[in-house]
């Protein structure tokens, strides 16, 4: 209230304009891993606090978007089952063949102009973790657990 009495006009301008968006979909949830957000554009994934799973037998996309552009590196672990993960982004595709447990490190290309990538991750195979732990009440089809990773 005291400032009203000492400002005659406050100016706003832009600082720029908000690149183009990766994709016309609304996203259905958000999570922030470290110094990046990711995106869920459907739900075929299960965001958890420190990562995320892609269900079994099934596809997903993800908009990555890292607080300040750098590379982007995503952990992919496998579930309980021999699996086929697929990424795709833009152009950019590469199939990994996972053995149960199998950890596997991947860098993900950003679109330099945005700032971000929109990722597709399937995943052909999956588990039930109820059925692989008897103290697990975890009934999800699961495939494959994502951890993003930036450099800091």
């Amino acid at each position: 209230e005291d400032a009203r009495g000492q400002l005659e006009a406050i100016e706003l301008r832009p600082q720029g304009l908000p690149a183009k968006g990766l994709s016309t979909e609304i996203a259905r949830r958000a999570a922030r891993y470290g110094t990046t957000v990711a995106f869920f554009m459907d739900d075929r994934a299960f965001p958890e606090p420190a990562g995320f799973w892609v269900g079994g037998g099934r596809d997903t996309s993800v908009a990555i978007r890292p607080d300040r552009p750098q590379p982007i590196a995503l952990v992919l672990r496998n579930g309980a089952a021999v699996n086929v993960v697929t990424l795709e982004s833009g152009t950019w595709r590469e199939a990994l063949t996972l053995q149960p447990g199998e950890e596997r490190r991947v860098d993900i290309p950003i679109d330099a102009s945005r700032g971000s990538a929109l990722l597709s991750i399937r995943s052909s195979a999956g588990f039930r973790p109820s059925e692989v732990d008897p103290a697990s009440r975890d009934s999800r089809w699961l495939g494959v657990y994502c951890r993003l990773l930036t450099a800091d």
